[in-house]
């Protein structure tokens, strides 16, 4: 069964994250056991999601690559990081945000089929504006 990793680390920032990203690089080394990730600044802090095969799995990212790259880079704080049985996962088309490992341009197919849908509101629209 799938585990939600639930991280809160208000003190880091968006460049100490982006730090740690590059460092340990989890999207191009995909760590064992991960299935997704999700990270956002909101209100109160920095915050993760993640969704993972065990707890084991993240537990040994986090001891072996995540933590010594944090260390290294001078995060002296700990975050609260809670792990939870997952009751139910639903991710379809879930987008990527730009510059991530994930996000990259539509397949030609794709791009084919989205011009065709809209074919026929350009027709309509080159024909209102030669009345």
């Amino acid at each position: 069964m799938s585990v939600v990793m639930s991280m809160h680390w208000p003190e880091i920032t968006v460049e100490q994250y982006e730090n740690v990203r590059r460092e340990v690089n989890w999207e191009g080394r995909v760590p064992a056991g991960a299935q997704f990730h999700v990270a956002w600044f909101g209100p109160d802090g920095f915050r993760v999601l993640d969704l993972w095969e065990s707890g084991g799995h993240f537990q040994k990212f986090n001891e072996a690559r995540l933590m010594p790259v944090v260390m290294k880079l001078g995060v002296s704080t700990a975050p609260q990081v809670t792990l939870t049985p997952a009751h139910a996962v639903f991710a379809p088309k879930v987008p990527t945000a730009p510059g991530t490992a994930g996000a990259r341009k539509p397949s030609r197919p794709a791009a084919r089929r989205a011009k065709k849908a809209t074919r026929p509101a350009r027709r309509a629209a080159r024909k209102t504006r030669r009345r």
